[in-house]
């Protein structure tokens, strides 16, 4: 019943639902005219919310799933509070968060998905939110280590929502907790006499760092002299060995998986109209942890749904994938060696000559840095890197500037003969030659790659020499051409980083046996190795809802019908559970 005076909740063309006071009442039935304080237009729908008038101001439930009123209107209104508030995310039940980008690290309760600071000791569940992500991470790693079933989060939502700084945090958090437990302090360490910490054995630590940048480039352990006695027996007031070594080890693996997971990133994320640091690539990332010791024993990532067609080009106010960027940013020898000492970004066609180069949100030398650090990381050398990594993304740039004209129509008599029968011809050889360099073959042989194809031909009798027919393709077949070595190039790029992530996760009887069949690398682009078999938490991380102008392309529509049919199975699941069953709450039909 409305009345003079009542706090509702009322539709709004541009924020959905908001709060207004009924000002006045006038007729009955279908027929009723109700006026609001702050509306200038008809309004479709009002809902009465129970304590409506006082939730404006009021500090937000940490948990939705403890609203009395579950309307629409009331969810949205309490998500607005929230977010005004400077509380981004919010929880349902024990095991779903919802999240709204604020777009900024600078909120009361400090960054969005940040791992604070523990005191020794302190468990790091008590220094996280209530509503914060990582709750449900370490719910989910307690429950593998008591030996119960894995589990799956799934990162779905609009794009720029934070899905991906999401499966970032959540991954700098089991990182943190490498080293065993959650957040407990270590074991005592070995008790001599003289010291409650004493070296049992000697080493030898070498570290390389980066003339380019003078970061650690890579780091190498020798251990020698270990007193193997202690292992029997120690005296009295002694102790045997402690675990911190299984800890040094854990913590390296967990740097070791966060460094992949930005390398990867370097090559799937781009800026588009709605985030500057967009997925545009579906991953699932699967980390496996030591019931032993609570530490990451292993970690798995697979990628899929690359949007291919940003290799070739995107928006106007867009970028393309962000290695491309950060190429420009790394040493001066290396652009010039590959692309030129005075190249930049608007010289290339596929960067869109004239759009804008400039992302705020991300740093480009900050990317190169975290690549070149990831591929140290994982076995290889920075004087490799050039020709293993970057020389396959200078490539696919200097493809974008070839292009094609048909030859001459032949004629006699003033009579057209033929038109094109002559097939085709590169342009301009420049950038075939530096592409060609880039690849390490012969300016030659990519030209008859791009212009011409070939086909053998057998006859009946398999004695007989095979004929061997070359055709020249068109400029148009020509340019198609082009742009598929380009995007296999670059998916080929993507799929070799995600088989040495995986493969550094190994143990060193697999290293060893790589390091002599490098063939067997390819094994590990589709997640090939598995860690130790055993639960696992699985990170689902697909690239979000868009609406590109004047119109959403193929793989944007396979995306965004991806993700409304993964958020109808998990709803689905959950109203499965017992807690629905015991309120007789429907499912609805089977997907």
């Amino acid at each position: 019943m409305l009345r003079v005076g009542a706090a509702v909740l009322r539709t709004d063309e541009e924020e959905g639902w908001v709060l207004d006071r009924v000002t006045g009442v006038a007729g009955s039935g279908e027929k009723t005219q109700v006026s609001f304080a702050h509306a200038t237009r008809s309004v479709d729908q009002v809902h009465v919310a129970a304590g409506a008038s006082s939730s404006r101001g009021a500090p937000p439930l940490h948990d939705l799933a403890r609203l009395s009123d579950a309307h629409e209107a009331v969810v949205l209104q309490h998500l607005r509070d929230a977010y005004h508030s400077g509380r981004c995310v919010l929880k349902v039940g024990d095991d779903m968060h919802v999240s709204i980008n604020p777009y900024t690290s600078d909120l009361p309760g400090g960054p969005l998905y940040g791992i604070p600071a523990l005191e020794p000791g302190a468990p790091v569940e008590d220094a996280l939110g209530e509503e914060h992500p990582g709750q449900a991470a370490l719910a989910a790693r307690r429950r593998i280590l008591a030996g119960g079933a894995g589990t799956c989060f799934l990162m779905t939502g609009e794009s720029g929502s934070g899905k991906t700084e999401a499966t970032r945090g959540i991954l700098a958090l089991f990182s943190g907790l490498a080293g065993g437990g959650t957040g407990e302090a270590p074991d005592a360490a070995v008790s001599p006499i003289v010291t409650d910490n004493s070296s049992r054995f000697g080493k030898r630590v070498t570290v390389r760092f980066s003339r380019a940048t003078g970061a650690v480039s890579g780091t190498r352990h020798r251990a020698f002299l270990l007193e193997a006695s202690r292992v029997l027996a120690h005296g009295a007031s002694e102790r045997s060995f402690h675990v911190t070594v299984v800890g040094e080890k854990a913590a390296a693996g967990g740097a070791l998986f966060l460094a992949g997971n930005l390398l990867v990133e370097a090559l799937g994320c781009a800026k588009t109209e709605r985030n500057d640091n967009s997925s545009r690539f579906g991953k699932r990332v699967t980390v496996r942890f030591s019931r032993a010791t609570g530490a990451v024993s292993g970690t798995r990532h697979r990628a899929f749904l690359l949007e291919a067609s940003r290799v070739l080009a995107h928006g106007a106010s867009e970028r393309s994938f962000h290695a491309f960027y950060a190429i420009f940013r790394g040493p001066p020898a290396l652009k010039a060696r590959l692309l030129g000492e005075n190249a930049r970004p608007h010289d290339f066609p596929c960067l869109n000559p004239g759009a804008s180069n400039l992302c705020r949100g991300v740093d480009d030398a900050e990317v190169y840095r975290n690549v070149a650090a990831g591929l140290s990381a994982f076995g290889v050398p920075e004087a490799e890197q050039a020709d293993r990594f970057w020389a396959v993304v200078a490539c696919v740039l200097h493809l974008s500037k070839v292009t094609f004209s048909e030859a001459p129509a032949k004629r006699k008599g003033g009579v057209v003969l033929q038109t094109g029968g002559g097939g085709c011809s590169v342009d301009d050889m420049a950038p075939v030659e530096a592409a060609a360099r880039a690849l390490g073959t012969a300016p030659g042989v990519l030209a008859a790659l791009l212009t011409t194809s070939t086909a053998t031909i057998r006859a009946g009798n398999p004695a007989a020499p095979a004929e061997v027919i070359t055709s020249r393709h068109s400029a148009a077949k020509a340019a198609a051409v082009r742009d598929g070595l380009a995007v296999g190039l670059y998916q080929a790029l993507l799929e070799w980083v995600i088989a040495l992530v995986n493969a550094g996760s190994a143990d060193e009887k697999l290293e060893q046996r790589l390091a002599d069949r490098p063939d067997e690398l390819a094994a590990f682009a589709d997640g090939g190795w598995r860690a130790p078999e055993g639960p696992a938490v699985d990170l689902v991380d697909l690239f979000g809802f868009e609406d590109f102008a004047p119109r959403n392309h193929l793989e944007q529509l396979l995306v965004n019908y991806a993700n409304e049919r993964l958020q109808a199975f998990h709803y689905q699941q959950r109203l499965r559970g017992p807690h629905f069953r015991r309120e007789i709450v429907s499912c609805g039909r089977k997907l």
